[in-house]
């Protein structure tokens, strides 16, 4: 939807192409386009609209394999320009708009949107439309933020930042200062600043150049050389850690195409003949894992060089276990309410060169921002601004403490309570279970129940005290309503136990049908037992996963073609179900004291599973059943 009726002559797409579908036809406002990779022009002519709606009508599918939806890369209109900054939650700045805060510290906190694991980002990836993990990329590379400060306010700048995996890698040799000659690479292996090119010439075979590899894109090294150097021969070492390495390479020279030689096992590439020239560019066009190389391992997407022995080429020295002493005109950049904020890099250099984030601090002591609407932006660049922190101290001091109080024994935890804290308080103060707010939560200090907990820092439980405390308690409320309803199942269970022993023990009873089973079922032929599995397989994966499907066929055919009777399946099905299921929960890796374990279900995996065998084996009991009842009528 446009801001307002415009003219709109053509529209600019670029379709997002891979192996998973390619669209080739698409419509906008119901005029259809083909289309094809690349940028294409549509000449659309619309005279006058406030709405452009581009939808895909046709997406070419590989001839083998699964195909994708397909989708659009870019999409251009002429005189529209579109930004994009996300809001902060606006209660808390509504609420404290026009309040006297001259005692009260106001801090804004920005997180950049990341991957599923920001501390590897891929840059090599293979189709997008497949949802692999390892296929994902950042949400935000740069980002903007909207916010309204309740008063203006000088604000102190700081927070975390790491090279961004798209920077060119003599641009990180200059920011630790082991530039020797200009020495670039393709994309860094899990973008890690340590895997950059210039590794490859540090006369250490520990750090390697490490490149992301796909076969279709290959891999490449490059150095310029300050003077024309003739070359014939490289050397090549293996990297130390297992991935691919060159069996094939090419050397193209000044921009002149080379010719494709093979490397020796031990490393050395001989050229035809000697090349000459001051741009070398050394291009991998096939790799190998070594030998022996696990199968874990082998789903590493890197290729790469340990040491590269070439004329002329200068030993790049660099002292890892110093530190990274950024200088403002190096570091990342932060924009807010139009003026450039600069920040300054310190840290370990090895935390540097894993990939991790660094600590990054603002060059001016504060700055001024207005008490209205202000857009706060940390552009694309060398660097990827993870964290941020604003933070405006209270002009006039933070008002004099009513209270005070220490933690000096953090008491015992358990699976939804929290024990025997000792504390030492005085006057008024305030008592924090640092875990996630819930209702649920209760507290008692010194025997006495402190009520409900009230939402505290935004996340936190927190109780108000008025005097002393020295022992505080927590428990979660609603853990004694599901013990309660436990045990009042476990006396269901043990009553119809007790209901089914003394019903034996009368003898049987008078039944209108009377189900009998044999105790050995027929056997079925092979082929109908394997045709009924295939139909297993179909329900079972439709009822629990596709791969309980398959995994739960052999176990039908199994049953079929051997004759199990449904005796021994009830029985079978009883002991997972009594037995294996509660071990299995039991062995499994204890619950956190304070709850929120994301992994719970993956950790209980295994039970799982067992249960649902345990389905199959009853279920197959009561089919076996059903099916030597005698038929009767009613």
């Amino acid at each position: 939807v446009l801001d307002r009726r415009r003219a709109v002559p053509f529209v600019d797409l670029l379709p997002f192409a891979d192996g998973r579908g390619t669209p080739d036809r698409v419509s906008v406002n119901g005029r259809g386009f083909a289309v094809h990779q690349g940028w294409n022009r549509l000449p659309v002519r619309l005279a006058a609209t406030d709405r452009v709606v581009v939808t895909i009508d046709h997406v070419r599918l590989p001839p083998r394999g699964k195909g994708g939806a397909g989708g659009i890369r870019e999409l251009r209109i002429p005189g529209v320009h579109p930004t994009e900054a996300l809001r902060p939650p606006v209660r808390a700045e509504r609420a404290l708009a026009g309040a006297d805060l001259a005692r009260t510290n106001i801090t804004y906190l920005f997180d950049r949107t990341t991957g599923d694991d920001p501390s590897r980002p891929r840059v090599v990836t293979g189709d997008r439309q497949r949802g692999l993990v390892r296929d994902q990329q950042d949400g935000e590379l740069g980002w903007r933020r909207q916010i309204s400060p309740p008063a203006a306010r000088a604000w102190r700048v700081d927070g975390f930042a790491r090279i961004a995996p798209a920077t060119a890698d003599h641009v990180i040799d200059r920011l630790v200062g082991s530039a020797a000659v200009p020495i670039d690479g393709s994309s860094r292996f899990e973008g890690r600043p340590r895997n950059r090119a210039s590794s490859a010439f540090d006369g250490d075979p520990r750090h390697a150049w490490l490149a992301g590899w796909t076969r279709a894109g290959g891999a490449w090294l490059r150095w310029t050389l300050p003077r024309a150097t003739t070359v014939r021969l490289l050397r090549l070492l293996p990297a130390q850690v297992r991935v691919r390495r060159p069996t094939r390479v090419r050397l193209d020279v000044d921009g002149r195409r080379g010719q494709p030689v093979g490397v020796a096992p031990g490393g050395a590439v001989v050229l035809p003949r000697a090349v000459s020239g001051r741009r070398f560019t050394l291009r991998i066009l096939d790799a190998r894992f070594p030998p022996g190389t696990p199968g874990l391992e082998r789903r590493r997407r890197a290729v790469g060089i340990g040491e590269l022995h070439a004329p002329g080429v200068p030993v790049v020295l660099l002292d890892r276990s110093t530190r990274l002493t950024g200088t403002c005109a190096t570091g990342p950049t932060l924009s807010a309410g139009g003026r450039t904020l600069r920040l300054a890099a310190r840290a370990p250099l090895a935390q540097f060169e894993a990939g991790l984030p660094v600590r990054v601090h603002g060059c001016a002591p504060r700055t001024p921002l207005p008490a209205r609407t202000t857009t706060v932006a940390a552009p694309r660049g060398p660097w990827l601004l993870d964290q941020v922190r604003l933070s405006s101290p209270a002009p006039r001091g933070l008002p004099a403490a009513r209270g005070s109080g220490a933690v000096l024994d953090p008491g015992n935890p358990g699976r939804s309570t929290w024990t025997d804290v000792r504390l030492r308080t005085r006057g008024a103060t305030w008592l924090v279970l640092g875990t996630g707010f819930s209702a649920g939560w209760r507290a008692t200090c010194d025997g006495h129940d402190l009520g409900e907990a009230v939402p505290v820092q935004g996340f936190a439980n927190g109780w108000a005290l008025s005097g002393s405390c020295r022992t505080a308690s927590f428990r979660f409320a609603p853990t004694r309503t599901v013990l309660i309803a436990a045990i009042v199942s476990l006396i269901a269970c043990l009553l119809a136990l007790v209901f089914l022993v003394v019903r034996r023990r009368r003898g049987p009873q008078p039944d209108p049908v009377q189900l009998t089973t044999a105790p050995h079922a027929a056997p079925w032929p092979l082929r109908h037992a394997l045709a009924a599995g295939v139909a297993a397989a179909l329900v079972l994966g439709f009822l629990f996963a596709l791969r309980a499907g398959v995994l739960l066929a052999p176990v039908v055919v199994l049953i079929l073609w051997r004759g199990i009777s449904a005796r021994a399946l009830a029985l079978g099905g009883g002991v997972l179900v009594a037995v294996a299921v509660p071990l299995l929960t039991m062995l499994a890796a204890p619950l956190p004291a304070t709850g929120f374990q994301t992994n719970y279900a993956v950790d209980r995996i295994a039970a799982h599973w067992v249960a649902v065998l345990a389905v199959v084996l009853l279920g197959a009991a009561l089919l076996r059943t059903l099916a030597a009842a005698p038929r009767q009528r009613r």
